[in-house]
């Protein structure tokens, strides 16, 4: 199977953490941020005899949050291309898990495409062959919290999907775009079950900004390789529909995609669709969305840094900046889901990572 990889290397791909000590420089702040209010995230020191055994220190995206609380990471490896990604889960109480596509009988040459956390269970989207087929195609992959493989289905979209997510217990998420090279690409979302029968499709002109909107909002990310302005139009719809990060929360499904001047897509229970656009100091870029009890905390990057990440907490209703999170030196990339007094995250000591503990003041 040949697969083409594009590291997006300052918001949506790869992070490598490699801190010693934890030490991180504190986010510089524009005249803008200085007017927000703030609120201290203060970490506890990591129990430096308890590190957590993860196969490599390069991560896929943030971590991404469970329903029960635990974080979900998306590891790279092996070195030195780090191209081959795997799913692992961390509680709060340290127990890793992880969530092998080799245990699925009758498919091989996996390669996981996208994947999330889900409501009520994993999923992934994987690009595997079936046992003894010269040719690859696309499945659905679910799996138990523990780690144990469920069931697959194989899809037959008529579309080249990209992204996932779960809605309900058997209602999915699909996220692509058609393949042929036409100048009008066109992004498709729909609503699957656990067989891989589409059950509706969804209405594309809210979700996904039209194309000189979409350039601009990728234009200011940093690329390495092919940048997205000079892709055809239909891979830079997939491409940018891969790039989506989803959240689940109380209501629905939060998706946001990574930029500047971007919203979050929230797809309610009550199949309607709201758009909430971000209003964050200038120069922050939005990374992904971590949810808390009804409330949305975004991660974001400096812009033109790539380095220098915040927590800025925002209006659910009109995506305003509340507070900006002094997170105590911790990267906002660290931080992984909430927990009773705060969040809790990871902090990476000689590439080994550690579990830290915050309470938010």
């Amino acid at each position: 199977m040949r697969r083409v990889v594009v590291f997006v290397c300052l918001l949506s791909i790869t992070y490598l953490h490699a801190q010693v000590g934890g030490a991180v420089a504190e986010p510089q702040k524009d005249a803008a941020t200085a007017t927000l209010p703030s609120a201290d995230l203060v970490f506890s020191e990591p129990k430096r005899d308890s590190p957590l055994q993860l196969p490599s220190p390069v991560m896929s995206g943030p971590p991404r949050c469970g329903p029960d609380g635990r974080a979900f990471l998306q590891i790279m490896g092996p070195p030195p291309r780090y191209s081959h990604k795997v799913i692992y889960s961390i509680t709060p109480d340290g127990k890793v898990t992880h969530y092998p596509v080799e245990q699925i009988v009758g498919l091989t040459y996996f390669g996981i495409i996208a994947f999330d956390p889900g409501s009520s269970m994993p999923v992934m989207l994987l690009e595997a062959a079936a046992a003894g087929a010269s040719s690859s195609g696309y499945y659905l992959a679910l799996f138990n919290y523990d780690g144990e493989f469920r069931k697959y289905s194989k899809l037959d979209l008529g579309f080249r999907p990209s992204n996932i997510a779960q809605l309900s217990d058997d209602s999915f998420l699909i996220m692509g775009a058609d393949t042929a090279a036409t100048a009008e690409a066109r992004s498709r979302f729909v609503v699957i079950d656990s067989s891989g029968s589409v059950l509706r499709d969804l209405a594309t002109d809210a979700m996904m900004p039209p194309d000189q909107k979409l350039k601009s909002l990728l234009q200011s990310l940093s690329f390495a390789g092919m940048k997205p302005e000079d892709m055809p139009p239909s891979m830079r719809v997939s491409f940018a529909l891969g790039l989506f990060r989803t959240a689940h929360w109380d209501q629905g499904l939060l998706m946001l995609m990574p930029g500047a001047e971007t919203q979050i897509i929230e797809l309610l229970r009550s199949g309607e669709i709201r758009l909430v656009r971000l209003r964050l100091p200038q120069d922050q870029i939005a990374d992904s969305v971590i949810t808390k009890k009804g409330r949305w905390f975004v991660r974001t990057c400096l812009r033109d840094t790539g380095n220098q990440w915040s927590l800025y907490e925002v209006d659910p209703e009109t995506g305003e900046a509340l507070r900006r999170i002094n997170t105590s030196g911790v990267p906002a990339t660290s931080i992984a889901c909430p927990s009773d007094s705060g969040f809790y995250g990871l902090r990476w000591i000689e590439q080994k990572p550690y579990l830290i503990f915050g309470d938010l003041r």
